[in-house]
């Protein structure tokens, strides 16, 4: 793929088809655009697990500039095996992929994780992975039944190596169900942009919140 050699000087654009069940799809932009798929408009990374979907693709660098790409591997926890996982690749070209990770989210009650992000927190030399999630059980009742029964917060852990992770715990609440939380650092302030997802009154529009740290 040697479009990717230039990734260093271009906007990169992850994307998934249909259900995501086909993998991770880039496309290169010089403007952010105008945009060329990669790869003839094929998967780049193609899914190795038998099943798994790779839906909302996040990709992000660290300060040793290796990527490390995230995804949603099901709608909900697997049936049969009664895991809940996040999908997790990493590389140092964008183009030599490792061994495709399913990182086990440790929440029994939680019904779904849904579109992880990333960011890194310098302070403490590590990662917080976020991510979307309903826990059964805990619905609200001021706004009725939610849609289709997702009541979702966003959850938190964090890892330094992508081997060893902390306890899943709640990161983000803001009293209603919410969901693609994405996390930047803007001046000395951090911004999380989320959408919400109420639907009574109906939402469905985005939402900021500010913290002073990643934390």
């Amino acid at each position: 793929m040697p479009a990717l050699a230039v990734a260093a000087d271009a906007y990169l654009f992850t994307s998934f088809r249909r259900n995501g069940e086909a993998g991770v799809y880039f496309a290169l932009s010089q403007d952010g655009y105008r945009w060329e798929a990669v790869k003839g408009n094929q998967a780049v990374v193609p899914p190795k697990f038998d099943g798994m979907l790779m839906r909302d693709p996040f990709l992000a660098q660290g300060p040793d500039r290796r990527w490390h790409l995230l995804w949603t591997t099901g709608w909900t926890r697997d049936a049969k095996a009664g895991r809940l996982t996040i999908g997790h690749a990493e590389t140092s070209d964008l183009a030599a992929w490792g061994e495709q990770q399913m990182i086990e989210v440790m929440l029994p009650a939680a019904r779904n994780a849904w579109a992880p992000e990333m960011v890194w927190d310098a302070a403490k030399k590590e990662w917080i992975i976020i991510w979307a999630t309903t826990m059964e059980g805990k619905l609200p009742t001021a706004e009725g039944a939610p849609e289709k029964g997702y009541d979702h917060r966003i959850y938190a852990m964090r890892t330094a190596d992508f081997r060893k992770f902390t306890a899943p715990e709640l990161w983000f609440d803001p009293g209603y169900n919410c969901i693609d939380a994405t996390v930047a650092k803007l001046s000395k302030r951090w911004v999380m942009v989320f959408k919400d997802e109420r639907l009574k009154p109906e939402q469905k529009n985005l939402r900021l919140a500010w913290a002073p740290s990643a934390a």
